[in-house]
């Protein structure tokens, strides 16, 4: 175990699968003169972050959106049933050429979205579907995993994992030294194949600057 080991319970304890615990809410975010920027906000979890970013009070909401109609339809669905002013929330349109996918993500297993499906059909969407029918949450209950890594860890919660609200331990093979050594592997792969957008130039440039 590593001596800057952060948490209270070794990561063997925390290596099970808890898909009947209800995330809490979060109560205690100071969000007011705050900007956020939500993107796939027209449906799913994109929009359930939108709304509860408002229910918490963040001051500015971007939509950013591809299809300008359906953008406006969010906009007037989020503010039918809050005292708001039509500036709290701004519409940013972009178009990109093409889009890589590079992570799946689905909080706690939400169901009613389109992560992590394939085009056309395929046996893994119907495995995907049993076991989200089974562990199931709801966009409302899902969702509170990302708005906590949000609102309350910042940028602490980057690559760490998150549970009931709180930082949890990852699986105990990342504290080996085989497991230091695979993510410094896997981190120098990613690095190479993302070279040319200058990633990790970028991402050296955010470390000086913070």
């Amino acid at each position: 175990m590593p001596t800057d080991y952060p948490f209270d319970s070794p990561p063997e304890e925390r290596a099970t699968v808890r898909a009947f615990i209800t995330p809490p809410p979060i109560r205690d975010a100071d969000l007011k003169g705050k900007t956020a920027i939500v993107t796939g906000s027209n449906a799913g979890i994109g929009f359930e972050c939108a709304h509860q970013l408002l229910d918490l009070g963040i001051s500015k909401l971007i939509l950013a959106v591809r299809n300008d109609a359906k953008g406006q339809r969010v906009k007037a669905k989020l503010l039918s049933d809050r005292q708001l002013q039509d500036d709290a929330i701004k519409l940013a349109k972009q178009a990109y050429p093409s889009i890589a996918i590079i992570t799946l993500p689905n909080p706690g297993l939400i169901y009613g979205t389109n992560l992590g499906r394939f085009p056309g059909w395929n046996p893994g969407d119907y495995i995907g579907n049993v076991v989200k029918y089974t562990f199931r949450r709801s966009a409302t209950l899902g969702i509170r995993t990302i708005i906590a890594g949000a609102v309350k860890f910042g940028s602490d919660a980057h690559g760490q994992y998150i549970e009931d609200g709180k930082l949890e331990p990852l699986a105990p093979f990342t504290y080996t030294s085989e497991g230091n050594h695979v993510a410094k592997f896997l981190w120098n792969e990613a690095m190479g194949e993302l070279s040319f957008a200058g990633v990790e130039s970028i991402l050296d440039e955010l470390r000086a600057s913070s």
